[in-house]
């Protein structure tokens, strides 16, 4: 294990990018590189599935729980009341979007017939699964007691940022739930991956739109990649021939973004 972790690092390190190696234009960034770590985002969920059949019903939950980050994001800490109320009607499609996030994923998964899970890892599962039903009945209690009292108190301005808090939690269980759930074999690396790459690319270049982040993070997000992909296809794991496939076409999609950021030879 030693060894591997060893080959991994100098590896990597080896190829490390100092900012004199970087220069890519907004509409490069916009126009290739954003594109292709959306398209990597959304293959590390078919990655999910497709490591985890039984976990295919949550599809829709996944494109409600993306809907709620960008509302976060969307919703201001602080708003002025006007007579258009965007604000007011932002949180009340909050509370929409939780009652559907929950109904999504409501006893959908049978936790008996998932595989290559103990049976303390499916109590955990379960669990998790729990929490993050309580976490959106909480909230959903919250925004409508929130509610209540703005029409009653009519302020000037409301305070949202312990909304939008909560937003951020239930998005993150969700996220937790789904790595909980996921075949033990691959548990660890993916949780790894998913909080050193897919939760930052999706809230600060995808969500944000800063570019700035991508660039001085480039070094640490191309060693998570890249330890993804080797942990999964060089070790002795029988994956699934689509799961190699994909992993294949999320590498070029890597690769191409470097070659669009990075200063090579002939180029710029």
């Amino acid at each position: 294990m030693f060894k591997i972790l060893f080959v991994l690092i100098f590896s990597f390190s080896a190829t490390a990018y100092s900012p004199k190696d970087l220069d890519v234009t907004s509409y490069e960034y916009n126009r290739y590189v954003k594109p292709q770590l959306k398209s990597i985002i959304q293959d590390y969920k078919t990655l999910i599935f497709i490591l985890n059949p039984e976990l295919k019903v949550l599809k829709e939950s996944f494109s409600l729980k993306k809907k709620l980050s960008k509302l976060e994001y969307s919703l201001k800490d602080k708003c002025f009341i006007t007579k258009e109320n965007k604000c007011l009607k932002k949180i009340e499609e909050v509370s929409i979007l939780l009652r559907k996030l929950k109904k999504s994923c409501y006893n959908k998964i049978d936790f008996s017939k998932v595989k290559n899970l103990t049976i303390d890892e499916k109590l955990k599962a379960q669990n998790k699964l729990t929490s993050f039903y309580q976490e959106i009945t909480k909230t959903e209690i919250e925004i409508d007691t929130f509610l209540m009292e703005v029409k009653l108190l009519a302020p000037k301005f409301i305070n949202s940022k312990e909304i939008k808090h909560q937003m951020s939690n239930i998005v993150t269980f969700f996220d937790l739930f789904i790595l909980q759930s996921s075949d033990n074999r691959f548990q660890d690396d993916l949780t790894t991956y998913w909080s050193s790459f897919v939760k930052p690319i999706e809230r600060n270049v995808l969500i944000r739109n800063n570019k700035q982040y991508f660039l001085s993070n480039i070094n640490d997000l191309n060693i998570r990649w890249n330890a993804l992909n080797i942990r999964l296809t060089k070790r002795n794991l029988l994956i699934p021939k689509q799961a190699k496939t994909l992993l294949n076409i999320m590498h070029n999609r890597w690769n191409n973004i470097l070659k669009v950021t990075l200063i090579t030879n002939g180029r710029k």
